[in-house]
């Protein structure tokens, strides 16, 4: 046998070997097949090959490159000292082949080493995988379950101060933009959630004393400033994404048109009054949860 082909036995043939037995690993195992025969693609391949996942440590193949490269090795380098010998199983003989082969036993026994790494390298894959799940049933549920408290909370101030949600978008959506039940949760208002609550609670706060300073005709109430003053009350309200269900009940009734102009305005006023209240309790809701 020539200086090259036991070159080649010893250092290429068991690197092939112990690669074409991991793609057939990988293979078995579901990874992703060779995509082109280019660099790019070669490189590719081996990174996926080669990559612990969270699969059975059996069905990793850099599990069964660390222990069969060694193996190969061992026998490449093994075999040219004892191929042209007879086999000899006296004791003699056996001391003899220990001795041949000892190198080749050195390389094996770095095998077991090996594998105990990439078993604990998969381990530790699975326990990520693991906390990853358990994080993400976490944060599913209780973005069901913190939005659910905070709805009640929200239709219990709307019941303590006579409204109700209006027709639109998700008032936890509302209040809670950032959320989903795949992301972290957040229990504090965002700073333009905030902004909004603020703006909100200050035009239902002024909007009284600003009507009564511009109030045409020489600050006499009539009928139609008073109705117009309820009006923008409504409006606040469709913008604040609530109904004031006191002032509708009282403005379908037939005694509506029968009130004066000084008690249309009062009823506005008093819708006004609870919106402003009701404002400060939504915004306790992110501050008690901040704390």
């Amino acid at each position: 046998m020539s200086d090259w082909q036991v070159l080649v036995l010893v250092i290429v043939a068991p690197l092939v070997l112990s690669l074409f037995s991991c793609a057939l690993i990988g293979r078995q195992s579901g990874r992703e097949k060779l995509s082109g025969y280019g660099l790019p693609s070669l490189s590719q391949y081996l990174v996926n090959l080669f990559r612990v996942d969270a699969r059975a440590l059996h069905s990793q193949p850099l599990l069964w490159g660390a222990l069969l490269t060694p193996l190969f090795y061992s026998v490449a380098i093994t075999l040219p000292f004892i191929a042209e010998r007879e086999l000899d199983m006296s004791p003699e003989g056996i001391a003899v082949f220990f001795e041949l082969a000892k190198i080749g036993i050195y390389i094996l026994s770095v095998s077991l080493p090996l594998g105990l790494l990439v078993a604990r390298m998969h381990s530790t894959v699975q326990v990520e995988e693991q906390i990853k799940a358990n994080h993400s049933n976490a944060t599913f549920g209780n973005y069901f379950t913190h939005r659910k408290l905070v709805r009640k909370e929200v239709e219990e101030i709307c019941l303590r101060r006579k409204m109700e949600l209006a027709a639109g978008p998700d008032f936890y959506k509302v209040l809670f933009p950032n959320n989903s039940p795949f992301r972290f949760l957040e229990t504090e208002f965002p700073a333009r959630v905030v902004r909004l609550i603020e703006n909100a609670r200050a035009r239902s706060q002024n909007f009284f004393n600003v009507f009564d300073v511009e109030m045409p005709n020489g600050n006499v109430l009539t009928k139609e400033i008073s109705e117009s003053f309820v009006d923008e009350v409504l409006n606040i309200y469709s913008d604040s994404w609530f109904r004031p269900v006191e002032l509708k009940d009282v403005m379908k009734s037939p005694r509506w048109d029968r009130m004066s102009p000084g008690e249309k305005k009062l009823h506005g006023l008093h819708a006004l009054s609870l919106l402003a209240v009701a404002y400060y309790e939504i915004e306790s809701i992110g501050i008690t949860q901040e704390a």
